[in-house]
């Protein structure tokens, strides 16, 4: 039986036009926002498009007014006069972007490869490199983002010092993957609060052969702070968040930790780089290694 128009997924589009040095940002900001994918289009002198799809519950009525808001907040007003929100039905979103995702590398240790890429892998290009296979699923977290290669070169250099570690706002599930084939014996915990990438993390750790040896729970850390190990501490935690995000969680990563913890903080917008410093000050945590892009900061710090 043919499926109804009327039973087709319903999805939102939102659009608007911005300066293409912000256009990194802008997509970024919409996955933190709950889309499930994003587009580019050149406009020319400097200017792209952007469009992201989001589920229909997300924008229930076409209420973008929250977007709004969060994009003022990030710098994006001039953007607000082009701001469009339209519906469209259900379509295979995933399929026009994985043309564009191939296998590449990050660090010494790491080779990040699209699932679908498995078997056309070369020799050449695996020897000597732990393979972290993905199905993105629409879910934050392909290995391209600056923020996400930040914390995949943390895991490399302090995974070997780690015996617990804790990865907040998973996303895919690629950051707690690369612990856990770079260190065989450690414990790994990973945070989601969001329900379908919380799905794809399981997915993804499945592929990768790593899905008994990472516990994965919906929710955030109010949920280790409560439960049968809260009075065991983390040694290494993995949080790629916004400024804000990371934060509010620092007071519960101080109970979730101990003197001499690594912590791997990203998705710091540059222009907040400042505040963060001073918000791990007031924590006794000490910066020991500083990434500054053009728009983005990770910070690799160590409580002491």
């Amino acid at each position: 039986m043919p499926i109804k128009e009327s039973d087709k997924k319903l999805w939102r589009i939102v659009e608007f036009t911005l300066d293409s040095a912000n256009e990194d940002m802008a997509s970024w900001l919409m996955m933190q926002q709950g889309a499930n994918g994003c587009e580019i289009d050149p406009e020319g002198e400097g200017q792209v498009r952007l469009r992201a799809t989001f589920e229909e519950d997300r924008l229930l009525g076409g209420d973008a007014s929250a977007l709004s808001a969060v994009m003022e907040e990030y710098g994006l007003s001039k953007s607000l006069s082009s701001l469009r929100v339209s519906e469209l039905q259900e379509e295979d979103w995933l399929a026009k972007w994985k043309v564009g995702f191939v296998p590449f590398t990050v660090g010494q240790r790491l080779l990040v490869c699209p699932e679908w890429e498995r078997d056309s892998l070369s020799p050449e290009l695996k020897a000597g490199r732990e393979v972290i296979y993905i199905e993105p699923g629409l879910a934050f977290g392909t290995g391209f983002h600056p923020t996400t290669q930040f914390c995949l070169g943390a895991v490399e250099k302090c995974i070997t010092h780690a015996r617990r570690v804790l990865d907040v706002g998973t996303g895919s599930g690629i950051l707690a993957i690369g612990a856990a084939l770079l260190s065989k014996g450690i414990e790994i915990v990973a945070l989601e609060t969001d329900p379908h990438p919380c799905k794809v993390a399981r997915e993804n750790f499945g592929l990768n052969g790593v899905a008994d040896r990472i516990v994965l729970h919906e929710g955030s850390t109010e949920k280790l702070l409560t439960g049968p190990k809260a009075a065991e501490p983390f040694d290494f935690v993995l949080s790629n968040l916004t400024y804000e995000d990371n934060a509010a969680l620092l007071a519960d990563y101080m109970l979730l930790s101990h003197p001499g913890t690594n912590f791997a903080f990203a998705g710091i917008l540059k222009e907040k780089l400042e505040l963060m410093r001073a918000a791990l000050a007031k924590h006794n945590l000490v910066i020991v290694e500083e990434e500054v892009g053009d728009m983005w900061a990770g910070l690799l710090a160590r409580r002491v």
